[in-house]
């Protein structure tokens, strides 16, 4: 799918939430960085001693001078787990990581290549 998107020409590639795997998260970075296209997507759980943390990473490149190449990386914990995403979570005796903040839900607002959005 990332050559589709290099062939396509594409800005930037969405990928649903809990898609890529942790590991792979450099080479992702990489792929952006290299051919300027911006990704989102979702990390698979990401288990920290007793906390199962979904996490949506952002990965948006840019480049300085109009010659060297670099990326921006944001990640951020999924607000509002999905009842059955919970249920399994607790069948595995972990915790969502969701419940470890007490703050109120949290989104970034991104403006990247003229294009406002938010995650």
């Amino acid at each position: 799918m990332l050559n589709s998107a290099i062939k396509e020409k594409a800005d930037i590639f969405v990928l649903p939430e809990v898609s890529i795997p942790v590991s792979w998260l450099p080479f992702m970075v990489t792929f952006a960085r290299r051919h300027q296209i911006g990704l989102i997507f979702g990390l698979e759980h990401w288990v920290i001693h007793d906390c199962a943390y979904n996490l949506l990473i952002e990965a948006l490149p840019f480049k300085n001078s109009d010659k060297y190449k670099s990326c921006v990386v944001a990640a951020r914990i999924k607000n509002h787990y999905a009842p059955a995403e919970l249920e399994l979570i607790d069948t595995l005796r972990l915790k969502a990581g969701n419940m470890r903040f007490d703050s109120d839900a949290f989104y970034h607002k991104v403006l990247w290549r003229g294009v406002s959005f938010a995650t």
